[in-house]
């Protein structure tokens, strides 16, 4: 008996030095640093950027002209558009569905042409995008709470409406507004796995449930929705950013 004793013994006494069983797996690992929604999961807040060129000279191409005014004045590069979106939760079962409102910014700028020449000016023309939107976002996320995934793909589609403005150092000004719509697709990697003790304190302290790394490819139609004679400001591009859900 006091053998038997002695063994039992020592088996507690090794499983309390290790402090988990000898067969714990990767997916285990993955479930425990998973977030585990302590605080209320309302809000969604993300903030994202990427290559972007609007099709400027989309329209003159479609009727066969020949000039190509944003290319000749800005190039046929990419630049950088940013974009914020604010997201209220809706529904949250077998995946997450939010409504949210973007607000965006891009700016290209380029050398005047002397007006009747193909000569440039030392003046600058500059042409500033402001994207609004307001878009359904659904995100399959119960198996990254439930199994311990680390990502949660999404997809998400809305109206956008591209407040445009082209101004010139010499003077001249015009604005407008052109509407369309927008879809995407990514996903969402969360990063609360490289620091499951940070993230839980940050949860307790502030709300913030977790965060995550998304990527995404994205259509912007933003041509008028059917309207004549409206600037043609749309692209397929992606963008990769942050996500924070609180």
């Amino acid at each position: 008996v006091r053998r038997r004793g002695a063994r039992m013994l020592a088996v507690f006494g090794l499983l309390a030095l290790t402090g988990a069983p000898a067969h714990a797996d990767e997916a285990s690992v993955w479930k425990s640093a998973a977030p585990s929604f302590a605080s209320p999961r309302r809000w969604s807040f993300g903030v994202r950027t990427g290559p972007y060129r609007p099709d400027v000279d989309g329209e003159l191409a479609a009727r066969g002209a020949a000039g190509r005014p944003y290319a000749e004045t800005f190039g046929g590069g990419h630049r950088l558009r940013v974009d914020a979106t604010l997201d209220r939760v809706l529904w949250d079962r077998a995946g997450t569905l939010l409504l949210g409102a973007g607000l965006g910014y891009f700016r290209a700028t380029g050398a005047s042409f002397i007006a009747g020449t193909n000569q440039r000016s030392g003046d600058e023309t500059s042409l500033r995008l402001v994207p609004l939107a307001a878009s359904l976002t659904y995100r399959l996320d119960r198996p990254l709470r439930e199994h311990g995934w680390a990502f949660a793909p999404y997809v998400r589609a809305g109206l956008e409406a591209i407040h445009w403005t082209v101004a010139s150092d010499g003077g001249g000004r015009r604005s407008g507004l052109t509407p369309g719509w927008q879809a995407a697709a990514g996903i969402a990697l969360l990063l609360d796995a490289l620091d499951p003790e940070a993230a839980r304190s940050l949860d307790h302290e502030t709300g913030v449930n977790h965060t995550s790394l998304v990527v995404e490819v994205a259509r912007h139609e933003i041509s008028g929705l059917g309207a004549e004679h409206k600037l043609r400001l749309g692209d397929t591009t992606w963008y990769a950013g942050l996500l924070v859900e609180f």
